[in-house]
Formats: C-alpha cells, structure tokens, sequence
C-alpha cells in the first residue's frame, strides 16, 4: 500500500538532496569565486619625446599590452583619459585636446584584460604658447554644451587662417594653419581630420597635426571647394568646379563631385551638374559665368543618398547613391515640392538630411520674399505625395542675427542643434551682415543650453561639434 506524500514535502526533499552534492563540491575546492588576474608591472619607460599641438609619448612595453594615460592640469581641470593597445614596435600614444601655456601632470599604467591599472609611471610636460595671431582671437562660451569641442574655420584679423577647436570653455586646444582659407572639413574612420586649405588642396592630418596625404591642387588641377565628406567605403567626396562650354558658346564653371582615395592617389569624377541641369533654365541672381551654381555643402543621406546645396540657385539636389540619377530637387526654379512663404529659403548653407524625407539647413536668407533681412535654422519635412515641404523646425537667436554668407546647422544625436553665424557686422560680398559671429546649441523647443561669441575674427567658415580630438575622455 502506498502513502500518500504531499508535494510540497516531496519538492523539499529534492531541493535538499541538490544542495548535498554543491556542499560537498564546495567543502572540496572544486566550487571557487573566480580569480582575480594578477596587475601588471610598471611600464619599462615613458618619455615625452615632444609637445606640440598635442603631447607625444614613448612608452616602453616587452610585449601587447593595453595602457592608459591620465593626464591633468593643477588648476581645477577635470583630468582627461587615454586608452591604446601597444606593442614593442608601436609604442606611442599622443595626448589631445591640451590647452597652451599650461603645466600637465600624468600618470600612465599597463591594463589587465579586465581593465584594472598596474603601478603608475608619473611625469609632467608643459605645452606651448598660441602664436600671437590665433592668441589675439576671442572665444567667450556660457552654458553646457553636449559634445565638448567645436572645430571652427577660421580668419582672424591678425593673419591667422586655419582650422581651430576650442572647448566648451572657449579655450583652443587644438589648430592647424592654412596657407589659403579654411574651407570644408571631415573626418576618417581612422580619426583623422580631412582639411580643404582652399587653392591648395586636401590634408590629411592626424590628431597630432602631423600630414599623412595630400591631394595637391597645382599636381591635379583640380581645386577642391566649400565641402568635403568621409564616405562608408572610406573615401572621400568633394566638390570642385566643372568648366565647359556652354550652348551660347560660353565658358561657364558649373559644379562637380570628385572622390580621393588618399592611401591609392586616386581621383575619380562621380557626378557632374551639367548632366542634370542647364544655364539656360537653372541660372540664379547671382550666377556669372566663373560661377553659375556655387556649390557650397555635401552630406550624405539616409539611404545613401548625396545631397548638394546650389547656393547661387537656392536650392538643394539629392542625388541617388550610385550618382545614376537625381532623385529631387528642393527649391529655387525648377523645384520638385512647393514652398510656401514660410518655407522658402534662399542663400542656404550646410544642408543634411538627419531623417528620410527631412531636411536641415542654416537659411541665411539673403533674399527673402519680403525684404526681411535674418538669418536662421530651418528643417522642412518633405510630403512626397502632395510634393510640398513645411517648415519642421526653425530657430533664430532672440536678437535677430543677418549673416547673409557663411554658416552651420547641425543635428545632434540627443535632438539638439548647433548653429553657427560667421560673419561680422558690415559688409560681406554684396550685403551688409549684422553680426556677431557666434554660435549657439538649442533643443527642440528653441532653448539655448551652450553659446559661443568669437571676437578679433574676419570670418569663421563653418563650426563643427567634436566628441574628441584623438579619441581622449573624460577620466571617470
């Protein structure tokens, strides 16, 4: 006869009996926390070998070794991290994003897998002056900005032209000279900065400002302008003009996108306007024949799509990502969605498309409808079935700004935009511009959280928002 057992007594038993046998493992040693590897030894040597725009280290490991370098000034600055994988024969690590004229302190240790740091080897190095020409310019910055460095494309009124980066302080931590006007930059996969030293062609250049390709204009010919863009294929894409003979018989300078593939040389057109448009239908108020369109920004798109601004034309071009069509075209004549007074823009600069079917542009407004004379951040969402465009987004500062030339608008990934104004007040070209040149981070809804005013500056071509210079971190 069998009895009876209530389940829950038999479900207490089983638990009982399995916990025998983790006892018993456990009282033999087989059961363990887990092991904490064991730290690393101090490094065999680090030596500053040298500090310019940033600060070259050689530090000495006996075999593939993950460091990290901390390093600090004594004046209240949050301290700033580095990490680089290293071997005997790639030793160096470089640190970025320093100020000029100050005292750092480090501190450098080998890494264990599980990234805790061995003993520390310390050491100091002080950084350079500015040249008296970039140190002669002005940047006052209030707030908190999203990322922490704004790259500027800069001309001063004491002769310095270059690109410069400075940091949510205002303070320049990083800048490279250019023998013509700062016009256009990237960024590679490899970190590298991309500069387009206008009439003398594209840099490619390291954190450490050191060169490593060129595409020389005088060697080419061709003369790389306004803009140039990374591709995924880890090329670049540029604009420079195109000069053909036009059916009146004229020389005109229409538009072209080129791609540079620095490591091979090698130079290829892509797309040309005059394959999709025409002077004799698609000319602007201020198009002459050595500059009928006046390309001034790329970006690409979405779904791999290119986009180009006609400045001369007010008008945006999409173009389809192998380059075989035109997939729209948005304002200006010949526009493929209508524009209502609100909408239309005119003179734009920096045009992308941070979502399908939405654009983003900084709408200088040179020649508004109704004589208004300000300049602002625009998006417009794109109907593809009614073919009309709406206004998204716009901002403009509480005192309105005129900058009828020059400019960015670009989205953040938390939703914020940063603006930048480049001209001065006075003449610029043909128009007066009210100034001043300053830049501004707004959220959605229009509030300020960052604003920079940049004084004893000619011009700043665009301002572009950095998350760093050489891959450097806020120090937890």
């Amino acid at each position: 006869m069998f009895r009876h057992i209530p389940l829950i007594q038999t479900v207490r038993a089983i638990a009982r009996r399995s916990i025998v046998p983790l006892l018993w493992l456990a009282a033999c040693g087989r059961l363990k926390e887990p092991t904490a590897l064991p730290l690393p030894s101090a490094l065999d040597h680090v030596v500053v070998d040298s500090v310019a725009i940033g600060a070259r280290l050689d530090i000495g490991v006996s075999a593939a070794t993950r460091v990290q370098v901390r390093y600090w000034t004594n004046e209240g600055d949050a301290p700033l991290e580095v990490v680089a994988s290293l071997s005997p024969s790639d030793s160096e690590v470089v640190l970025t994003r320093l100020a000029h004229g100050r005292t750092y302190q480090f501190a450098a240790s080998a890494l264990t897998a599980d990234g805790r740091a061995g003993p520390a080897t310390a050491g100091q190095f002080t950084t350079p002056a500015l040249p008296a020409d970039l140190a002669n310019m002005r940047f006052d910055a209030t707030g908190s900005a999203t990322d922490p460095l704004l790259m500027l494309e800069v001309r001063g009124t004491d002769g310095f032209n270059g690109f410069v980066a400075i940091d949510t302080r205002g303070e320049v931590v990083w800048y490279y000279r250019t023998e013509g006007v700062p016009q256009g930059s990237t960024r590679r996969a490899n970190g590298n900065f991309i500069l387009n030293d206008l009439g003398h062609g594209l840099r490619e250049v390291t954190p450490n400002g050191d060169v490593v390709h060129t595409m020389e204009s005088d060697a080419t010919g061709i003369i790389p302008h306004h803009d140039v863009i990374a591709t995924p294929s880890n090329t670049l894409l540029f604009i420079a003009h195109d000069e053909r003979v036009a059916s009146n018989g004229a020389s005109i300078a229409g538009e072209a996108i080129w791609e540079w593939a620095p490591e091979s040389g090698a130079l290829q057109k892509r797309w040309s306007a005059w394959d999709w448009l025409d002077p004799s239908t698609d000319w602007g108020d201020l198009s002459y024949d050595g500059d009928w369109l006046h390309g001034n920004s790329l970006s690409m798109g979405p779904h791999g799509n290119v986009l180009i601004s006609f400045n001369f034309l007010s008008q945006v071009v999409s173009i389809a990502p192998d380059f075989s069509r035109v997939e729209w075209r948005l304002g200006g004549a010949r526009s493929d969605f209508a524009l209502d007074t609100g909408t239309v823009f005119s003179g734009q600069h920096s045009v992308t498309e941070p979502a399908e079917g939405h654009v983003l542009m900084f709408d200088n407004g040179r020649a508004r409808q109704d004589g208004a004379k300000y300049t602002r951040g625009l998006e417009l969402q794109l109907d593809t079935v009614a073919h009309r465009a709406t206004t998204a987004w716009e901002f403009r500062p509480a005192a309105a700004i005129f900058a009828p030339y020059l400019g960015t608008a670009q989205r953040l990934a938390n939703g914020n935009t940063v603006l930048f104004f480049g001209t001065a007040n006075g003449p610029f070209a043909d128009q007066i511009a009210s100034g001043p040149i300053s830049g501004y981070e707004v959220t959605p809804a229009g509030t300020v959280v960052w604003h920079l005013d940049v004084g004893n500056a000619l011009s700043v071509y665009r301002g572009t928002p950095l998350p760093s210079i050489g891959g450097e971190k806020d120090a937890p």
